[in-house]
């Protein structure tokens, strides 16, 4: 059942009530409508879960297509929910005629909050856990838990005395996740308020946190996934990603500077 109680699905309640709170005042501070801006960033929501749900079916067909269906919270690959989220918020906001570019740098910092919120149902819950490691700020994950078992399983630490040994430090890969978003949300209110053109903000953000989710692909566990669904959901995903935000900001950036030469030229006999 949606929102049990559970932590997980607390915090992903958590997460739609930081972006269904956050988007009048995100609007304001850019100076967007309200009476028609809400409507696209509203309607991002139910698509956004959809998506999200949908290439975490797609990534594991054992799961069979019934889950799609399936109101219970989980089973969710972020970069489907942003995808098919910005879609129908894009499409509304060019059937409503708002400014698109500065939509989205609105939205940029408060995405990231959202998805920061959301990692801590993460971290309570014990899964996107990380790869046994032996760095310094490694957590020892719960004994019996999913990355306990995932170690024995994969032969990474054996039994003792008929009992399984204690589970290896793991990289806190939620974390990661969690400190990633906030730093490409810190990003785009930098820009912002930097006055940059236009979907600079936004670009940038989604740039960075694929990059730094990128390098967090090589950091986590991913128990049972086929080496096909690691490929897609890491190197193709993040370096789609990774491409086509750069060169939207390339864009971006180019197009700005001919519309500055543009505006310079001398009008024309």
């Amino acid at each position: 059942m949606i929102f049990s109680g559970h932590p997980y699905d607390v915090f992903i309640g958590a997460a739609v009530l930081v972006w269904l709170a956050g988007v009048p005042l995100a609007l304001r501070l850019m100076h967007i409508p309200l009476s028609k801006g809400i409507w696209p960033a509203y309607a991002a929501v139910p698509f956004a879960f959809f998506g999200a749900r949908l290439l975490n079916v797609l990534l594991h067909p054992e799961s069979g297509a019934a889950q799609l269906l399936d109101l219970d919270l989980g089973s969710f690959t972020l970069y489907g929910g942003l995808l098919l989220g910005t879609a129908g918020a894009y499409l509304l906001c060019m059937a409503l005629r708002l400014p698109r570019r500065r939509y989205f740098d609105a939205l940029a910092p408060l995405c990231g909050l959202g998805i920061a919120v959301s990692r801590i149902g993460c971290i309570l819950n014990g899964c996107c856990f990380g790869l046994p490691t032996q760095l310094p700020w490694g957590i020892t994950p719960p004994y019996g838990g999913a990355a306990h078992e995932m170690q024995l399983d994969t032969g990474q630490i054996g039994t003792l005395f008929a009992l399984p040994e204690p589970p290896l430090p793991i990289h806190p890969t939620q974390a990661y996740e969690l400190i990633a978003a906030l730093l490409s949300a810190g990003l785009a209110v930098y820009l912002i308020k930097k006055r940059v053109p236009d979907g600079v903000p936004a670009a940038a953000f989604g740039l960075s946190l694929s990059v730094l989710r990128l390098l967090i692909f090589f950091a986590r566990a991913f128990p049972g996934a086929s080496g096909l669904s690691l490929l897609i959901r890491g190197p193709v995903t993040f370096g789609v990603s990774i491409l086509f935000f750069g060169g939207l900001l390339v864009w971006l950036l180019k197009y700005d500077k001919l519309l500055k030469y543009d505006k310079k030229k001398p009008p024309q006999i």
